[in-house]
């Protein structure tokens, strides 16, 4: 309902609910075919799938019948995760890319989620790539580097904010800490507008103190948020 005017936006069988928010598979879909040149417009389905921890997000999208083979399709599809958890704040549970034509449509051109989906399900669904996120694990907490009250040096603070930063964003995507790295964003693991409130949370628990906001939103590396922490604090307050 808009100013008074119903318009309709999707059919309730093709919207997709994770984590009690409600997505269009038609947004989804535009942000995917706008993520990356190689992609058809029009030419994608979004759609979820039962997993473990509730509903999660499938992405299938047709390429370009003439582009260059030589094209990096993890590259592509790095950078569809980072843009559906930057726009819509939800993680992917899977890409494919398939060739040209071979997404199901109806006679009038419309996308058919449903076929897809089965499609997908039954294993008959033909990619050219595919991306699927790890299974998720429940690391155990690791023990944060003792702080040295005195004579501590900048390195060594770096190193114990390191670790526990990293060790949080490994806990927020239940991940093994071994796969988060200082140099890549926060966007690179597909951490989502409410991954980011319960990482700022688990970084001030620690901390003892609360952090900016901007300081997670805005980080364009992790290396970076760590030195934020390191260089603006240095050590925690002790009463």
């Amino acid at each position: 309902l808009h100013y008074g005017e119903l318009f309709i936006a999707s059919r309730i069988k093709d919207l997709i609910v994770i984590r009690g928010s409600n997505h269009y598979p038609q947004d989804i879909e535009a942000t995917v075919e706008e993520s990356h040149p190689l992609l058809r417009p029009g030419f994608s389905a979004a759609f979820s799938i039962e997993g473990e921890e509730g509903e999660r997000l499938v992405v299938v999208a047709e390429r370009k019948r003439y582009f260059d083979e030589s094209v990096d399709y993890s590259a592509v599809m790095e950078r569809v995760r980072e843009e559906i958890a930057d726009l819509h704040g939800i993680d992917v549970a899977e890409i494919l890319i398939i060739k040209t034509g071979t997404i199901p449509k109806t006679s009038s051109g419309k996308i058919q989620r449903a076929a897809c989906k089965a499609l997908h399900q039954d294993g008959e669904l033909r990619s050219l790539s595919c991306w699927r996120a790890p299974a998720p694990t429940t690391p155990e907490a690791t023990t944060p580097a003792e702080w040295v009250l005195e004579g501590s040096m900048h390195d060594v603070i770096r190193v114990s904010v390191g670790e526990r930063v990293l060790g949080s964003v490994a806990r927020v995507k239940r991940i093994d800490s071994t796969e988060v790295e200082l140099a890549c964003s926060l966007a690179h693991y597909g951490v989502s507008s409410l991954d980011m409130l319960e990482l700022h949370t688990d970084i001030g628990d620690w901390l003892g103190y609360e952090i900016p906001d901007e300081w997670i939103w805005e980080s364009k590396s992790i290396a970076e948020l760590v030195d934020n922490i390191a260089n603006s604090y240095g050590r925690p307050s002790v009463n």
